[in-house]
């Protein structure tokens, strides 16, 4: 055999492994849609178990002087995340999605991302859920606490509160589960 034959290296002589055949690499937008939809879930995760440890650390009559239970401590700081987190956790399964429903291949790690994602919205948007819930009640024990009544514009905020938090929070939870089932049958 002389040096130009293909399938012996020029260095011993001896025959080189066949190269195994390279799956097709995912586009990159699928990997940047991934990439966006996790990173929107674990600032949200973030968000959400701060607000977690600031209800934790505050004293029975924090933030407002009025005695209170864990819930009510709890409720204080969920308050500030309402229906932005949900549908920032909605947008989170809507980028992990758009591959699947676009019938593009993904790799290995990007099923692993999405999964993570899916995985974190359903949890993260039942907590918020139970979070916002528990604001309402910080709010309605304050006034209860001093002895007043509610005023009617604070009961109708509050209603707004619940409808945006509880249904962003139901939009992304239903959102998940599906995509999960898609992911599933897709591949």
């Amino acid at each position: 055999m002389s040096d130009d034959d293909p399938g012996l290296s020029q260095e011993d002589g001896a025959p080189e492994a066949p190269s195994k055949p390279q799956a097709p690499q995912p586009p990159a937008w699928a990997s940047l849609s991934t990439t966006l939809g996790l990173a929107l879930a674990v600032v949200v995760t973030a968000q959400v178990l701060a607000a977690i440890s600031e209800g934790m650390a505050l004293k029975s009559t924090q933030p407002q002087g009025v005695s209170g239970d864990v819930l009510h401590r709890l409720g204080y700081p969920f308050g500030s995340l309402g229906a932005s987190s949900g549908l920032y956790l909605v947008l989170a399964v809507v980028f992990v999605a758009i591959p699947p429903l676009a019938r593009q291949q993904t790799s290995d790690r990007l099923d692993l991302m999405a999964a993570i994602t899916l995985g974190l919205t359903t949890v993260i948007s039942g907590v918020l859920a139970i979070g916002s819930i528990l604001a309402v009640r910080y709010n309605l024990h304050l006034y209860s606490g001093v002895h007043r009544p509610t005023p009617a514009f604070v009961r109708i905020q509050l209603i707004a509160f619940l409808l945006g938090a509880l249904g962003s929070s139901a939009i992304a939870f239903v959102g998940s589960l599906t995509a999960m089932r898609l992911r599933d049958t897709s591949g």
